[in-house]
């Protein structure tokens, strides 16, 4: 092993343990990772912020800036009233309404937001039905990756063989490309 892969394998390790313990925000070492990186010479700065460029990680910043203004417009709010009035208390109604739910808007913004927004929500609706709502936030995470996979924009992979091939030049996917075969795989996750 030469003295650059060690080192590049230090640098590593330490943004990993510090992913892990949170020491530092999650964001701030992964920029110190990569200045560490520019001023040892392993990278030019050039180079280093090429990838910001990428038509991905542009799509999925504004992924990330719409799923916000949903969360502020109280988009919780009227996804509890709307699913309370659909299904009342039944239990397995509110299961399958819920990651419905969860599955449409994570095809359209990120998972985590999609899953953060209709927490509250679903707790809400869990204590009105009479049971925890920890009953209910797995097959709620589940619906959000699940439905996230039904457009190009639902998740980051998706945008990403979307970017790759549209830079090779290849026919870049469409928005529903994905549509059937997430479909058929969010009806199986409500039905597991």
């Amino acid at each position: 092993m030469t003295l650059e892969i060690a080192f590049l394998l230090i640098v590593l390790l330490a943004m990993v343990v510090l992913f892990l313990t949170e020491k530092l925000p999650i964001d701030l070492t992964a920029f110190l990772g990569l200045v560490v990186l520019i001023f040892t010479g392993y990278i030019a700065a050039d180079q280093a912020f090429t990838g910001f460029a990428s038509s991905a990680v542009i799509t999925m910043l504004a992924i990330f800036i719409v799923s916000a203004a949903l969360m502020n417009a109280g988009v919780a709010d009227v996804a509890a009233a709307y699913i309370h009035k659909i299904v009342g208390g039944r239990e397995t109604a509110l299961l399958i309404t819920m990651m419905v739910t969860a599955g449409v808007l994570s095809a359209f913004m990120n998972n985590i937001a999609a899953t953060a927004v209709l927490m509250p929500a679903v707790a809400s609706l869990a204590r009105r039905a009479g049971f925890h709502p920890s009953k209910v936030f797995m097959p709620l995470s589940f619906g959000a990756i699940v439905g996230g996979t039904t457009t190009l924009v639902g998740t980051p992979p998706n945008i990403l063989a979307g970017s790759v091939l549209e830079e090779r030049g290849l026919e870049p996917f469409q928005l529903f490309d994905f549509t059937p075969i997430g479909v058929v795989l969010l009806l199986i996750a409500i039905v597991y």
